[in-house]
Formats: C-alpha cells, structure tokens, sequence
C-alpha cells in the first residue's frame, strides 16, 4: 500500500487557543501489517507524519520494515562456527588432592 488514509487528528475545541497547537495523537486506516510495522516503531522511537497532497500519484515501493532497519542497525551476521578440539578427562581423588587425568574421547 503506497500511502495510509488519514481518518482524524487529535483537536482541543477551546476560543482561549490563540496559537496553533501540534497534534500529538492522529487515527490512520492500515492494514493487518502495517499496524505491525507501526506499532514496532513506536516502540522504538518517535514516529512522524508526512502528508502528501491529495492529487500526487506518486507510487512509492514496498519497503519490508523489522526492528534492526527501523534502528538503523545493519544486518547481523552469524559468528563463524570455529571447531574447538574436545579434550576429555577423568577426575581421581588421592586423599585431599584431585587430579584430572587426560584420557581420549570415545565420541
């Protein structure tokens, strides 16, 4: 979906109000997925609007969001799975004192 349909914007109805205010809460129509990806981002972060005007035709392209994009972060790589060699032992008591005793591995 290339752009999210505007339903209300958050007013105060007041004839004290001299200035413009910002409207901090606003009500879009999405789909199933996309309330993912904005929920996602509110919890991440600040999210902010850009309208569009009503004639533009632009399309964008379909952009796949998760937590790592939206943070900035890059991609995360699997660390290189490096072969430890086993060393296998047994533990022996001689009294007070325990010794480990090399012996080799079987499996």
């Amino acid at each position: 979906e290339p752009s999210i349909e505007l339903i209300a914007v958050d007013q105060s109805a007041s004839s004290e109000v001299n200035g413009a205010t910002i409207a901090r809460t606003v009500t879009v129509a999405v789909h199933p997925e996309q309330v993912a990806a904005l929920a996602q981002a509110q919890t991440t972060g600040r999210l902010s609007l850009s309208l569009v005007g009503a004639g533009d035709d632009t399309v964008a392209s379909v952009v796949e969001v998760n937590q790592r994009k939206l943070l900035g972060l890059g991609e995360r790589l699997a660390p290189e799975q490096v072969e430890q060699k086993r060393v296998c032992t047994i533990r022996t008591r001689r009294g007070a004192e325990v010794l480990e005793i090399p012996i080799p591995c079987s499996n």
